[in-house]
Protein backbone atom coordinates (compact mmCIF):
# COMPACT_ATOMS: atom_id res chain seq x y z
CA UNK A 1 0.00 0.00 0.00
CA UNK A 2 1.29 3.35 -0.83
CA UNK A 3 1.12 5.69 1.73
CA UNK A 4 -1.03 9.17 1.03
CA UNK A 5 1.92 11.38 3.14
CA UNK A 6 5.09 10.66 1.38
CA UNK A 7 7.40 10.35 4.61
CA UNK A 8 10.73 8.83 4.14
CA UNK A 9 12.99 8.22 7.15
CA UNK A 10 16.56 6.06 7.02
CA UNK A 11 17.97 5.19 10.09
CA UNK A 12 20.90 3.28 10.71
CA UNK A 13 24.68 3.35 10.12
CA UNK A 14 25.53 5.70 7.88
CA UNK A 15 28.29 7.98 8.21
CA UNK A 16 27.97 7.71 12.17
CA UNK A 17 24.53 7.93 12.23
CA UNK A 18 23.04 10.20 10.10
CA UNK A 19 19.20 10.50 10.22
CA UNK A 20 17.84 11.79 7.33
CA UNK A 21 13.97 12.73 7.15
CA UNK A 22 11.80 14.56 4.46
CA UNK A 23 8.33 15.27 4.83
CA UNK A 24 6.13 16.20 2.00
CA UNK A 25 2.44 16.71 2.13
CA UNK A 26 -0.17 15.41 -0.57
CA UNK A 27 -0.59 18.60 -2.12
CA UNK A 28 3.07 18.66 -3.34
CA UNK A 29 2.34 15.36 -5.04
CA UNK A 30 -0.86 15.51 -6.02
CA UNK A 31 0.14 18.06 -9.00
CA UNK A 32 2.71 14.94 -10.13
CA UNK A 33 0.97 12.11 -12.72
CA UNK A 34 2.62 8.66 -13.57
CA UNK A 35 1.64 7.35 -16.94
CA UNK A 36 3.07 4.16 -18.27
CA UNK A 37 3.01 3.29 -21.81
CA UNK A 38 3.62 0.60 -24.30
CA UNK A 39 3.89 -0.22 -28.22
CA UNK A 40 5.37 3.21 -28.50
CA UNK A 41 6.72 3.56 -32.23
CA UNK A 42 7.61 7.38 -32.02
CA UNK A 43 10.10 8.04 -29.19
CA UNK A 44 12.62 9.98 -30.71
CA UNK A 45 10.19 12.47 -31.84
CA UNK A 46 8.55 12.39 -28.07
CA UNK A 47 11.91 12.98 -26.85
CA UNK A 48 13.17 15.67 -29.05
CA UNK A 49 9.83 17.56 -28.60
CA UNK A 50 10.37 17.44 -24.81
CA UNK A 51 14.37 18.74 -24.82
CA UNK A 52 13.47 21.46 -27.55
CA UNK A 53 10.48 22.70 -25.52
CA UNK A 54 12.40 22.35 -22.26
CA UNK A 55 9.44 20.69 -20.87
CA UNK A 56 9.93 19.36 -17.24
CA UNK A 57 9.07 15.61 -18.19
CA UNK A 58 10.74 12.80 -17.51
CA UNK A 59 10.51 9.59 -19.62
CA UNK A 60 11.81 6.24 -17.87
CA UNK A 61 12.36 3.14 -18.21
CA UNK A 62 9.78 0.74 -16.62
CA UNK A 63 11.76 -2.04 -17.29
CA UNK A 64 13.41 -0.54 -13.76
CA UNK A 65 11.07 0.51 -11.80
CA UNK A 66 9.46 -1.86 -8.72
CA UNK A 67 6.44 0.32 -7.72
CA UNK A 68 5.33 3.19 -7.09
CA UNK A 69 6.55 4.20 -3.62
CA UNK A 70 9.97 3.99 -5.35
CA UNK A 71 8.90 6.65 -8.13
CA UNK A 72 7.03 8.51 -5.42
CA UNK A 73 10.06 8.77 -3.35
CA UNK A 74 12.33 10.13 -6.50
CA UNK A 75 10.02 12.48 -6.76
CA UNK A 76 9.44 13.64 -3.07
CA UNK A 77 13.22 13.64 -2.93
CA UNK A 78 13.34 15.70 -6.65
CA UNK A 79 10.84 18.34 -5.25
CA UNK A 80 12.38 18.36 -1.61
CA UNK A 81 15.96 19.34 -3.06
CA UNK A 82 14.01 21.84 -5.65
CA UNK A 83 12.67 23.58 -2.18
CA UNK A 84 16.12 23.62 -0.62
CA UNK A 85 18.24 24.81 -3.73
CA UNK A 86 20.43 21.08 -3.57
CA UNK A 87 19.75 19.71 -7.03
CA UNK A 88 22.50 17.48 -8.35
CA UNK A 89 21.14 17.98 -11.55
CA UNK A 90 19.80 20.80 -13.50
CA UNK A 91 16.22 19.71 -14.40
CA UNK A 92 13.33 18.14 -12.80
CA UNK A 93 13.68 15.48 -15.17
CA UNK A 94 17.45 14.51 -14.67
CA UNK A 95 16.60 14.85 -10.92
CA UNK A 96 14.06 12.23 -11.09
CA UNK A 97 16.61 9.95 -12.94
CA UNK A 98 19.32 10.93 -10.20
CA UNK A 99 17.08 9.81 -7.75
CA UNK A 100 15.71 6.83 -9.24
CA UNK A 101 18.79 5.17 -9.61
CA UNK A 102 21.14 3.70 -6.99
CA UNK A 103 24.16 5.01 -8.48
CA UNK A 104 25.84 8.90 -7.37
CA UNK A 105 27.10 9.01 -11.20
CA UNK A 106 24.81 11.24 -13.11
CA UNK A 107 25.71 10.06 -16.55
CA UNK A 108 25.33 6.51 -15.58
CA UNK A 109 22.04 7.53 -13.92
CA UNK A 110 20.70 9.19 -17.00
CA UNK A 111 21.86 6.26 -19.13
CA UNK A 112 20.34 3.60 -17.08
CA UNK A 113 17.20 4.76 -16.65
CA UNK A 114 16.38 7.51 -18.88
CA UNK A 115 13.84 6.11 -22.23
CA UNK A 116 15.99 6.01 -25.19
CA UNK A 117 14.79 7.15 -28.69
CA UNK A 118 14.36 3.33 -29.53
CA UNK A 119 12.19 2.72 -26.16
CA UNK A 120 8.96 0.89 -27.00
CA UNK A 121 7.75 1.39 -23.31
CA UNK A 122 8.18 4.13 -21.06
CA UNK A 123 6.72 6.05 -18.05
CA UNK A 124 6.27 9.49 -17.94
CA UNK A 125 6.38 11.28 -14.70
CA UNK A 126 5.28 15.22 -15.36
CA UNK A 127 2.85 17.69 -14.18
CA UNK A 128 -0.68 17.25 -15.67
CA UNK A 129 -0.49 20.38 -17.36
CA UNK A 130 2.79 19.84 -18.77
CA UNK A 131 2.17 16.45 -20.20
CA UNK A 132 -0.80 17.96 -21.89
CA UNK A 133 1.95 19.36 -24.49
CA UNK A 134 2.74 15.91 -25.55
CA UNK A 135 -0.07 13.67 -24.37
CA UNK A 136 -0.73 14.03 -28.96
CA UNK A 137 2.43 12.88 -29.57
CA UNK A 138 2.45 9.45 -28.17
CA UNK A 139 1.68 7.19 -30.97
CA UNK A 140 1.84 3.75 -28.57
CA UNK A 141 -1.18 2.95 -25.96
CA UNK A 142 -1.46 4.05 -22.61
CA UNK A 143 -1.32 0.90 -19.65
CA UNK A 144 -2.71 1.44 -16.19
CA UNK A 145 0.11 2.38 -13.69
CA UNK A 146 -1.07 -0.68 -11.96
CA UNK A 147 0.42 -3.00 -14.94
CA UNK A 148 3.56 -1.49 -14.28
CA UNK A 149 4.87 -4.63 -12.92
CA UNK A 150 4.11 -6.64 -16.02
CA UNK A 151 7.13 -4.40 -17.67
CA UNK A 152 9.48 -5.08 -15.02
CA UNK A 153 12.83 -6.92 -15.40
CA UNK A 154 13.05 -8.43 -12.38
CA UNK A 155 16.79 -9.41 -13.45
CA UNK A 156 18.03 -5.84 -14.39
CA UNK A 157 16.61 -4.72 -11.01
CA UNK A 158 18.16 -7.13 -9.07
CA UNK A 159 21.75 -6.53 -11.03
CA UNK A 160 21.36 -2.57 -10.80
CA UNK A 161 20.27 -2.21 -6.51
CA UNK A 162 22.23 -5.02 -5.85
CA UNK A 163 19.78 -7.37 -4.76
CA UNK A 164 21.45 -10.40 -4.92
CA UNK A 165 22.93 -9.65 -1.89
CA UNK A 166 19.72 -9.38 -0.24
CA UNK A 167 18.26 -12.11 2.42
CA UNK A 168 15.52 -14.27 1.14
CA UNK A 169 13.10 -12.36 3.63
CA UNK A 170 13.12 -9.16 1.62
CA UNK A 171 13.04 -11.47 -1.45
CA UNK A 172 9.27 -12.63 -0.13
CA UNK A 173 8.20 -9.86 0.14
CA UNK A 174 7.35 -7.05 -2.55
CA UNK A 175 6.61 -4.70 -0.02
CA UNK A 176 10.47 -5.52 1.88
CA UNK A 177 11.84 -5.50 -1.14
CA UNK A 178 10.48 -1.81 -2.27
CA UNK A 179 11.25 -0.51 0.54
CA UNK A 180 14.87 -2.22 0.56
CA UNK A 181 15.44 -0.60 -3.13
CA UNK A 182 14.04 2.98 -1.56
CA UNK A 183 16.70 2.74 0.74
CA UNK A 184 19.49 2.54 -1.71
CA UNK A 185 18.23 5.00 -3.66
CA UNK A 186 18.29 7.52 -0.85
CA UNK A 187 21.62 6.67 1.01
CA UNK A 188 23.24 6.40 -2.09
CA UNK A 189 25.48 9.90 -0.76
CA UNK A 190 25.16 8.90 2.51
CA UNK A 191 27.30 5.35 2.50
Amino acid sequence: MIPSLVQIVLLGRLKSGVTMEFTLEDSELAEITFRVYKDVVNAAEIRSTIFSSKLPICLVQPQLVWDEFQLKAAVAKTIQNGKDGTMKTRSFATEILYWLSPSTNISESLKTLGAGDNASEFLVISKESDFQQVRELIKGTEISLAELASLRDSQRITDSYGLNQVGDMYKSSSELLSSYIVSKMMTKELC
